[in-house]
């Protein structure tokens, strides 16, 4: 498999077998932002304690499978597409 879009779970590409992944590109600007993964009430939370997606999939995967993160986007509103290059590319 060289890319993939999970949108339904019938492959079982979820839960993520490191065995079987060399490599994997995390894509987003909210993939590693601990303060936006708080929400809306953020005034209440520490977003030093937040784990974000990227950081979980770093610690599953482990030093053996490269995880790269292209933001693709400044933030979650950005209607740019400026950044889609590099994202197609990891």
């Amino acid at each position: 498999m060289q890319s993939l879009v999970l949108l339904e779970n019938r492959e079982r590409a979820l839960p993520l077998n490191r065995e079987k992944i060399d490599s994997l590109a995390v894509i987003g600007p909210l993939a590693d932002d601990g303060y936006e993964q708080l929400g809306t009430w953020i005034f209440d939370g520490d977003h030093e304690l937040s784990v974000t997606p990227l950081s979980a999939i770093r610690d599953l995967l482990g030093d053996e499978t490269r995880v790269d993160h292209v933001r693709a986007l400044k933030t979650s509103r950005s209607r740019t597409t400026e950044g889609f290059a590099a994202a197609v590319e990891a």
